[in-house]
Formats: C-alpha cells, sequence, structure tokens
C-alpha cells in the first residue's frame, strides 16, 4: 500500500467514526439542525432502568412487608399456600433508549436462609407510546432458583420483551411502562416452602445508542 492508499484508507476509518458519533444525512454530510438540537452523542451500551423496593406501590389487600434488614428493610414476599402478594410501579423507557430493541426485566433478591426450593414470580407489562392506547396486560413466569447461601445477593432475569411489542418510530419517545410482580406462592411451582424471599430492587436492562433524542419529542 502506497501513501495514497493509506491517507484514504486514514480518511475513510475517520469518516466512519464521525458517523457513529453525530448524526449525518444519507448523503454522509453532517446534519447541522439536529446537531445543533443538543449535541447528541450516538453512544451506544446497555443501561440499567432501576426501581428499588422503597419505590414500589404494594398491594393494598395482601402485600409483601417490611422487614428489617442488616441495616436497612426490604420487602419480604411470604409463602402463602392459597395468596399470593404483588407490588406495582410505571415506568417510562429513557430517550437514550435503541428505538425497537429488546428490554430485559430482572430482579435482584435474597433469600430468607440456605433452605434449597425454588419461587415462581409473575411480572406483568402493558406497554404504550405517547397517544397509543394500552393493550391487556401480558404475563411473564419466572421460576427462581435459590441459591441454598443466606444472605446471598441473587441476580434473576425474566425472558426479554421483545423488540416487535416495543414502539420503534422516531417519534415514539417517552414510551410508558405499567408494570406489576407477585410471588406466585399459589403455585405448586413455588417449592420455597415456608420462607420468605427478599426483594431489593426490579430493573431493566436496555440498549441505548445516544445520549438522549434530537428534541424533546422525536428522537
Amino acid at each position: 500500500m502506497d501513501r495514497r492508499d493509506a491517507k484514504e484508507v486514514i480518511t475513510w476509518v475517520l469518516t466512519e467514526i464521525r458517523k457513529q458519533l453525530y448524526p449525518y444525512t444519507t448523503d454522509g454530510k453532517l446534519d447541522l439542525g439536529k446537531f445543533n438540537q443538543g449535541s447528541i452523542s450516538r453512544i451506544k451500551g446497555w443501561e440499567d432502568l432501576q426501581t428499588p423496593s422503597n419505590s414500589l406501590r404494594l398491594d393494598g389487600t395482601n402485600p409483601p412487608v417490611w422487614t428489617p434488614y442488616k441495616s436497612g428493610q426490604v420487602l419480604a414476599f411470604e409463602d402463602q399456600a392459597v395468596n399470593y402478594q404483588v407490588v406495582y410501579w410505571v415506568w417510562q423507557l429513557p430517550h437514550s433508549y435503541k428505538l425497537g430493541s429488546a428490554i430485559y426485566p430482572h430482579i435482584h433478591t435474597v433469600p430468607e436462609d440456605n433452605t434449597a426450593g425454588n419461587v415462581y414470580w409473575e411480572f406483568t407489562y402493558s406497554i404504550a407510546a405517547v397517544n397509543d392506547a394500552f393493550p391487556v396486560a401480558t404475563s411473564i413466569f419466572l421460576t427462581q432458583v435459590q441459591p441454598e447461601v443466606t444472605d446471598k445477593h441473587t441476580y434473576t432475569s425474566f425472558d426479554a420483551i421483545p423488540g416487535s411489542a416495543l414502539p420503534s418510530e422516531s417519534t415514539d419517545i417517552s414510551t410508558m411502562i405499567i408494570c406489576s410482580l407477585a410471588r406466585r406462592s399459589d403455585d405448586v411451582l413455588d417449592t420455597f416452602t415456608g420462607k420468605d424471599v427478599y426483594l431489593l430492587e426490579v430493573d431493566l436492562h436496555y440498549e441505548r445508542d445516544t445520549t438522549g433524542s434530537y428534541s424533546i419529542l422525536v428522537k
């Protein structure tokens, strides 16, 4: 490769890098209009939408119980033979969310002790973009194997919510997700008999492709 060829390669590489960092038009020119609307960078990666237990709405009839643990308090989901305990919350997808990509709900828990068994969880969601109607909620079930280690911080992920279930147009930012989480101790699949499981946090892993949106309601 001679010097001229090397220069062309370097120029091409730098151009491709700039395309990843800044908003470009289809002909490869910098879109100054979008660039000036907040100078949004195309920073890719994964992020966590966090919902600690102390920000959850407790069911009014049969809520999990606040229980002292270490230097704080956690929500204890009890083993109940015929009933189950539920919490509720709402997420808004950040403007940095990569439109149309899958999202991954998950929980952080601690077992009451080192007893073996499974906890059977139900996560529900209903998703709508601005001006859309919320559909009937969808359920995802999870059999969580307990670690048999007292005080072990346990991370467990539900199946992904597919990108096809999420709005994907540039005007679909500020999408809302109405959620609930229940320990289905009324089901035979819950075998953590007579034991509590402590909920620390329920979160959402999502993929991002920018630091925000180009305008308030358009990405």
